[in-house]
């Protein structure tokens, strides 16, 4: 009788258990980190939400409430994975163009702005790229005849939205060359695309822009 009982109460123990386990389970199961798990395997990428310290480092106060359907925020998020993509493709075949070019001088710096002394010959340039507008500053002259560029004193990025399409792109780092006798400044950025309600499309995100030292002068 006492083996019995015993069992029973085992048993019960047992049954409880893993009705806890899957109450638990099905608690914790978050509709939109599993839309990020699918898009993740079907892309080979690595979205996720950001953690406090990237929060932090990224400059962000919180993060976005979501007030959309699981179903919205998949559609949302494919089409900035499809674009950051795009982006990625289009960059990866200006950079093997760049490196088919005659390189006059070549360079890389952290991207931020930077406050300078208005000159003649110092020149501040805005072009856009997709997910945002790449600024350069730099020193310009036209010794030669043409204008070219004697040096680059800084590179950054902007987002603003309704402007830039959309993931926003942030560039941390820059590379630059100058081409075509340096009346051209090929630039190659490297950073991150960042989706909407905290989630980080691509940490390794790239972009190229070209800019001509004779532009507006």
């Amino acid at each position: 009788m006492k083996i019995k009982i015993k069992f029973m109460v085992t048993f019960m123990a047992l049954v409880l258990s893993t009705f806890t386990a899957i109450s638990v389970s099905a608690a914790s199961e978050d509709p939109y980190q599993a839309v990020i798990d699918k898009l993740n395997k079907e892309y080979s990428m690595d979205i996720h939400f950001m953690n406090s310290e990237e929060f932090r480092a990224y400059s962000m106060e919180k993060q976005q409430k979501i007030d959309i359907t699981p179903e919205e925020f998949e559609k949302n998020l494919r089409e900035q994975i499809i674009e950051n993509n795009r982006a990625q493709a289009e960059a990866d075949e200006k950079f093997a163009e760049l490196e088919a070019k005659d390189i006059i001088e070549s360079g890389s710096g952290v991207c931020k702005p930077i406050s300078t002394t208005r000159a003649t010959a110092t020149v501040t340039r805005g072009k856009a790229v997709p997910g945002a507008t790449v600024y350069l500053n730099a020193t310009v002259s036209n010794n030669p005849g043409y204008w070219m560029y004697s040096n680059i004193n800084s590179v950054h990025t902007e987002y603003i939205a309704g402007n830039n399409s959309k993931p926003p792109f942030h560039a941390n780092t820059y590379n630059y060359s100058l081409i075509d006798s340096r009346r051209t400044c090929a630039t190659k950025l490297y950073g991150y695309t960042l989706g909407d309600y905290g989630t980080i499309i691509n940490s390794n995100a790239y972009r190229y822009v070209e800019f001509w030292a004779g532009s507006g002068m």
